[in-house]
């Protein structure tokens, strides 16, 4: 009647090779979440140096537009000038229109570029934002998968105990099987 039960029951050999398979398998997640955690110190890395640069040339493009400006008042200040200069100028035969224009075309084109600039610099804060929007939630989505992954192991680590103190009991069971099995035999 011994000999039925053991049959039915697993070995104990059968049970060791599954305690190493999910040993195993416990090594190979430990290894992806450390993979997984290095991926994230180098995406964060990245990400920090990215958005650096971004701040960087929104600064510049700004200290730019401040120039623009300050050009601007200064074209305007000239213009005003010879606004008033320009009745002299023009008693003396002298044609200053030409100027004028070209001064106004000037202005023209400051004010056309420092809207670049300022366009330029609202795009870029822009993608400064959504990048890093874009990084928040992957590391959200990686602290998901990095917990989730956590209590998985920390659920084979107690199955694993449980299946050797089964082991134990078992082998336990199995030496005095033989000793009666020796008794009677």
């Amino acid at each position: 009647m011994a000999s039925k039960k053991r049959s039915s029951e697993p070995s104990l050999r059968i049970i060791l090779e599954r305690i190493d398979e999910q040993g195993a398998d416990l090594k190979a997640q430990r290894r992806i979440l450390e993979d997984h955690g290095e991926i994230l110190k180098e995406h964060t890395g990245i990400l920090k140096e990215h958005t650096g640069i971004l701040k960087e040339h929104t600064g510049i493009l700004r200290e730019h537009t401040d120039i623009l400006k300050e050009h601007s008042g200064i074209l305007s200040e000239h213009t005003g000038k010879l606004n008033a200069h320009g009745s002299a100028i023009d008693a003396l035969g002298v044609r200053v229109d030409s100027q004028t224009l070209l001064l106004e075309d000037m202005r023209s084109q400051n004010r056309a570029t420092i809207e670049a600039l300022e366009a330029t610099r609202v795009a870029l804060e822009e993608r400064i934002e959504r990048l890093d929007q874009d990084s928040r939630g992957r590391d959200a989505l990686l602290e998901v998968a990095v917990r989730d992954l956590k209590v998985s192991v920390q659920q084979n680590s107690i199955d694993l105990r449980d299946l050797a103190g089964r082991v134990k009991a078992l082998a336990r069971l199995e030496d005095r099987v033989a000793a009666i099995e020796r008794r009677l035999g």
